[in-house]
């Protein structure tokens, strides 16, 4: 099972595993960037509790810019949700234990790669339990954060654990 999620407007698409979109075929578009893979290893108890309470991973990616200097406020307004860099938009790919979480080509909206700084869109990659046995995530995870451009056609790896396995902080007298 893998499951492909867009929770954003300004990503105009990403395909997962080469399937496109209703309505359209993979030539009508060049992606600005060919996608990634993402690779999680778990722990013996996190695939052991994973695989009983028949349970997914999913992967989250965030795609964030800075404007370019000189760039009138006006031009960016509809992607500033709250302080901070342009958001992008946001994409979740699910797949149960085991297998990979493969994002593919992601297209993004042309007139906030207009705006956008010398660096280019920048990725912030998450994580977590799909949350079907619980309302709690239940992975503790690597997270990545970096250049979109430097992971296309790569793979991730992502090492996670259950949070319950985290190490037990000893308060220091």
């Amino acid at each position: 099972m893998l499951k492909l999620t867009v929770l954003s407007l300004f990503v105009l698409s990403s395909l997962a595993n080469g399937t496109s979109p209703a309505g359209s075929s993979p030539t009508q578009q060049q992606p600005d960037f060919p996608g990634f893979t993402v690779e999680v290893s778990l722990s013996e108890k996190a695939i052991q509790k994973l695989l009983e309470a028949k349970e997914t991973i999913v992967a989250v990616s965030y795609f964030t810019a800075s404007p370019r200097k000189g760039i009138s406020p006006k031009s960016y307004k509809k992607l500033l949700s709250r302080p901070g860099p342009l958001g992008l938009g946001t994409v979740e790919v699910e797949a149960k234990p085991g297998e990979s979480l493969k994002f593919g080509a992601i297209k993004l909206d042309q007139s906030a790669i207009g705006v956008i700084d010398e660096q280019g869109p920048q990725l912030l990659l998450n994580v977590v339990s799909g949350r079907r046995s619980s309302e709690n995530n239940l992975l503790l995870c690597d997270i990545f954060e970096g250049s979109l451009k430097s992971v296309q056609r790569t793979v991730i790896s992502i090492t996670c654990k259950l949070i319950d396995e985290r190490a037990r902080i000893k308060s220091i007298p």
